[in-house]
């Protein structure tokens, strides 16, 4: 029989709420029955605690939004990058210090795979959204 991911993370988190099988002339009853207690007390007000903030977080809406504000912004420092490298070899060429057939021309051919392959996983992972 298959059981579904919720009922055996419960299933998990239940076991770990079990109070574990402790030798009796180290801990009386009561003391373990209190850990117990206080472990499923604090339990419950972490996960109390973390869905609150998920919601008070925005929930998926703001996780996407964030999503979206970083690449851009990736994107962003990605092009000036670039252009500041492509810069960085045209001066070594006019200088005379590089080759601009196979210095700079290397550079742009550089740049335009790192930059295809920047676009064609933003494709890809517009596939599966």
């Amino acid at each position: 029989m298959k059981m579904s991911f919720p009922k055996t993370t419960l299933n998990r988190v239940a076991a770990t709420l079990r109070p574990s099988v402790v030798a009796p002339a180290l801990v009386d009853g009561a003391a373990t029955q209190r850990a117990s207690a206080a472990r499923r007390v604090a339990v419950g007000v972490v996960m109390s605690v973390a869905a609150h903030a998920a919601y008070a977080g925005g929930g998926l809406n703001a996780g996407t939004q964030a999503v979206n504000t970083f690449t851009t912004w990736f994107y962003s420092l990605a092009g000036i990058g670039a252009g500041a490298y492509l810069v960085w070899q045209g001066v070594q060429c006019w200088s005379n210090k590089a080759d601009w057939i196979h210095d700079f021309g290397g550079g742009i051919a550089k740049v335009a795979g790192v930059g295809s392959a920047l676009v064609l996983a933003g494709w890809a992972f517009g596939l599966f959204g």
